[in-house]
């Protein structure tokens, strides 16, 4: 058997070799391959497009947007914006490697739009609802000026994204809020010009 060549931890990996590193994260919601596609598929047509952002926020937010407290879809729908910080390297954890723009949209996304729809009655859940015009991103298929109606739900959950069997009810009751304010939301506003607010 060939013995397999050393890689030196000095090594820079570029694009795309690095996306087998773990591509969810250059489009960890597959966002702006969808958009790529719905618009071959209705070309010069608004798109609606609904997501739901499983960020993680601490169960201690006293201190407000310190320690990771922010609110909204800055975690993986807001690469997808002009004032994202993820423009040439995405990070994992403690670990950074190069990657491409996942930005499809014009607009810069604020911490205000992020949850402009407020919180849902009952739960930590947020929302965005907004409508935002494309850019060109030849990585993920984009073409620039078609206009995208974007529903976000935020889950602002401090559920590690790994389950663990002793807190696996609270991930079932989650996905139950989930799923109800999904269908509520998606009742509410798609293809309702009066319900976004970003």
């Amino acid at each position: 058997m060939d013995s397999i060549p050393k890689i030196e931890h000095t090594s820079r990996c570029r694009f795309p070799s690095t996306r087998i590193v773990d591509g969810c994260y250059a489009d960890n919601l597959g966002t702006a391959m969808l958009v790529g596609e719905l618009q071959k598929k209705h070309p010069g047509t608004t798109l609606r497009v609904m997501a739901v952002e499983a960020n993680i926020r601490p169960r201690d937010c006293s201190k407000g947007a310190s320690n990771g407290c922010f609110h909204g879809i800055a975690t993986n729908l807001g690469r997808l914006f002009a004032n994202s910080p993820f423009a040439t390297h995405v990070q994992v954890g403690k670990f950074t490697t190069l990657a491409v723009s996942p930005q499809i949209f014009g607009e810069v996304l604020t911490p205000r739009m992020g949850e402009c729809g407020g919180k849902l009655a009952g739960t930590d859940l947020t929302y965005m609802a907004g409508e935002f015009t494309t850019v060109e991103n030849k990585h993920f298929g984009v073409t620039p000026g078609t206009k995208v109606q974007l529903l976000a739900l935020n889950l602002n959950s401090p559920l590690d994204d790994i389950p663990e069997l002793s807190s696996i009810d609270q991930y079932g009751s989650l996905a139950e809020a989930a799923y109800e304010a999904t269908a509520a939301l998606a009742a509410k506003c798609l293809g309702d010009a009066h319900c976004g607010c970003a």
